[in-house]
């Protein structure tokens, strides 16, 4: 009887076994387990299970479709799958060979025996190897995530250091800025204080020098020195109140002083004028 399959019906049912196998569904530590192991494979491997043992179908199972199987079966069955696979290659490869050479020990019409022990044997060395690359692969993995989240940790621990020196780095500005505002606060207080003593020290010795000088200056002499003093103090506590705004970034505008002083000037300048035209017409 011929039972000829496609290479696309082999590789199914490879494929099936090798999973059966792996999944420990086929157990290969016992006689009915490797007799039906290596019944399937006959299947797989050979053209027909009855007839002429010599006439193979071409059928190759590439190393790409042993990554493929053996990354199905960690995904979907864990990474334990891959060594059972291995371990069970090898003892179906070892059956095998003993079948096989204990047909030819019996003689009986070895021409219809079927022997794919080359297949089997090539199958389980590209097994092996592909089991060894995928595990070295995942240890390369995982030492790639181990560094990555050990990064991550130190990634982490500087960020958090770092924001404590930005912290730091904020309360220091912040306490520069209070001690600018503080001096900011001790210049104005020094220059407020300044600008009372001038008006009171200035208004004092004025009130004094007036005083004493009343009896010895004309009328006219002595107003207008009264006048030019009162427009200098004036302006000189003005300019004093100035600069205490524009140091502590104030606006100045809506001060009694910016507003008047002007005014205050053009009185002066008008007690002046009125005082010297008396004083010409009194001498005429």
């Amino acid at each position: 009887m011929h039972i000829v399959y496609s290479n696309e019906q082999k590789k199914e049912k490879l494929n099936n076994l090798l999973i059966l196998m792996a999944t420990g569904k086929i157990v290969v530590n016992k006689e009915e387990g490797i007799a039906e192991a290596i019944e399937k494979m006959e299947e797989v491997y050979s053209s027909i299970f009855e007839g002429d043992p010599f006439k193979y179908a071409q059928f190759k199972y590439y190393k790409s479709d042993i990554i493929a199987l053996l990354t199905n079966l960690e995904k979907t069955y864990g990474k334990g799958t891959l060594e059972i696979l291995r371990f069970s290659m090898k003892i179906v490869n070892v059956k095998y060979k003993e079948k096989v050479n204990q047909e030819l020990q019996d003689k009986n019409d070895v021409s219809s025996k079927i022997d794919i022990s080359g297949k089997i044997d090539e199958l389980c060395d590209e097994i092996d190897s592909a089991v060894r690359e995928k595990k070295y692969i995942n240890m390369i993995q995982e030492e790639n995530k181990s560094n990555y989240e050990n990064l991550e940790e130190k990634f982490n621990a500087i960020k958090v250091e770092f924001d404590g020196v930005q912290a730091e780095s904020k309360g220091v500005k912040d306490s520069l800025k209070s001690q600018d505002e503080l001096q900011k606060e001790y210049v104005t207080i020094l220059g407020i204080f300044a600008a009372i003593v001038l008006a009171f020290v200035g208004g004092m010795a004025f009130s004094t020098s007036v005083l004493k000088s009343m009896g010895d200056v004309s009328p006219y002499r002595l107003a207008l020195v009264i006048d030019g003093l009162a427009f200098v103090l004036t302006n000189v506590i003005y300019l004093l109140q100035s600069f205490i705004y524009d140091i502590n970034s104030k606006e100045k505008e809506n001060t009694f002083l910016y507003k008047h002083t002007k005014n205050l000037n053009l009185i002066y300048l008008a007690i002046a004028v009125i005082t010297f035209i008396v004083y010409v017409i009194s001498i005429k």
